[in-house]
């Protein structure tokens, strides 16, 4: 089976938390919860950029500027990079970022489930065109 993959520990980014690898994402959540990885980690960057966000802020009280340092984030984090700063590309071009104001699309990934062992599947990475 493939599919499409929003996030893989095999990814080149970097947590900017802690530094680690998506790889060490990975296998920290296997090790507490017991359980195979999941794409849905990529959600982590989200606290990545609003501790981002809030590190630039001086009254987060103020919600024009908590709004103007999100429209002005520049990072990377384990998903890829944010740059809000990128002109928007309303072209409509299948490699945009920046389709409109306020967006930022995250790299997508095509996978296939692989047969690990007898009983385990792992997504493999076939197409990473965009990552």
């Amino acid at each position: 089976m493939t599919c499409e993959s929003l996030w893989h520990p095999g990814w080149p980014f970097i947590d900017s938390i802690t530094g680690s690898p998506p790889q060490r994402l990975a296998e920290d959540y296997t090790a507490k919860t017991g359980e195979q990885w999941v794409a849905s980690l990529a959600q982590y960057a989200g606290f990545e950029w609003a501790v981002d966000v809030f590190k630039r802020v001086r009254d987060v009280d103020d919600r024009e500027e908590v709004i103007g340092r999100v429209r002005t984030t520049t990072m990377k984090t384990c998903l890829g990079p944010i740059d809000f700063t990128t002109p928007v590309d309303a072209g409509g071009a299948a490699s945009a970022r920046r389709p409109a104001e306020n967006v930022y699309k995250a790299p997508v990934a095509g996978v296939q489930w692989v047969r690990q062992g007898s009983a385990t599947f792992q997504p493999t990475t076939v197409s990473n065109a965009v990552v």
